[in-house]
């Protein structure tokens, strides 16, 4: 196929990749390029897709690799692009979008109705790239996740502004204990909170998840000693922090600030245990406005590191 100034597109799906795309490899991020390799042998990057749920269009000026859209599928009708780059002697050519147009084609002959994508506020020539996006159809980048780093100790800093907040909370019944020390009755609250229907599905508890759980900071969130709720935080060792993947309450609760009283109290247990500097890590993803409201305005003036992450998406048919 003839794109934009002779250059040559070429679609590829799962089965002719592996193995064929390896001079494109420069034209995707570190994670992603093992699937465009073959024999692939040991462990993979964090964040490296499986291979046989991933095509690809790429482009060809003469002999030389041109440019590289990576989409892996997803479910529920979605494919994510993870990727779409251009050689920067070849930009501003009408490459990229040949390739979106490619890609969309793709996944709607492979029965995706959407194709969706992220990007964060770190990335660079982002009013770029969502011009590209919006020339092919896509829909304006929309805040879905906020993600703040920083040493546990902040909690030092943060609790005389909060501390009116926290005795208003004790007075209404506000407690936790360690989730490693719940009783066989915290077991069976927990379960009545996930069968009562309370929980939303991203927020269940996952089996992968808890057996992560770091002992010394997840808690279980009570309300005049009822369970109400959890933090549970997870040792990234790779990191050198702890990143807290789960936090829930109870709908009546949440406007009551008890979300992030669990999260105070688990950084300050962090702090304590693991000494302030080292680094907690919480995130808020899209459909929680109020606590990604609360984080960009209470929590990242007391992060080192602040990632926003946006989605696009672009319905197929």
């Amino acid at each position: 196929m003839t794109g934009p100034a002779g250059v040559r597109l070429t679609h590829w799906p799962a089965p002719d990749m592996a193995g064929a795309l390896a001079g494109f490899a420069a034209l995707t991020y570190p994670r992603y390029r093992p699937v465009l390799l073959e024999n692939l042998i040991g462990p993979q990057p964090t964040g490296t897709p499986i291979a046989g749920n991933c095509f690809a269009v790429t482009a060809h000026a003469g002999d030389m690799p041109a440019g590289l859209a990576l989409v892996e599928g997803m479910w529920e009708g979605e494919a994510r692009l993870l990727s779409i780059m251009v050689a920067p002697s070849l930009r501003r050519h009408g490459i990229g979008l040949a390739l979106l147009d490619g890609v969309a084609g793709m996944a709607g002959d492979a029965g995706f109705t959407r194709l969706y994508c992220f990007h964060n506020n770190r990335m660079r020539d982002v009013p770029a790239f969502a011009a590209l996006l919006r020339r092919a159809g896509w829909s304006a980048p929309a805040l879905a996740e906020i993600r703040l780093t920083g040493p546990a100790g902040f909690t030092n800093a943060i609790r005389p502004h909060w501390q009116a907040l926290f005795d208003r909370q004790d007075r209404d019944g506000y407690s936790h204990s360690l989730w490693a020390d719940r009783t066989q009755a915290d077991r069976d609250e927990l379960a009545a909170l996930h069968e009562s229907g309370q929980v939303e599905e991203r927020l269940t508890l996952q089996d992968w998840m808890l057996s992560h759980a770091d002992p010394e900071v997840s808690l279980l969130l009570r309300h005049h000693g009822r369970v109400v709720g959890w933090i549970i935080g997870e040792r990234n060792r790779q990191l050198d922090c702890i990143h807290y993947t789960s936090g829930f309450t109870i709908a009546p609760l949440r406007r009551c600030g008890w979300m992030i009283r669990g999260l105070y109290e688990a950084a300050a247990l962090q702090a304590r245990h693991y000494g302030p500097d080292h680094p907690a890590r919480f995130e808020t993803f899209n459909g929680n406005d109020g606590m990604m409201r609360l984080m960009a305005e209470r929590l990242a003036p007391y992060a080192s590191e602040q990632d926003c992450r946006f989605r696009s998406e672009r319905v197929i048919g």
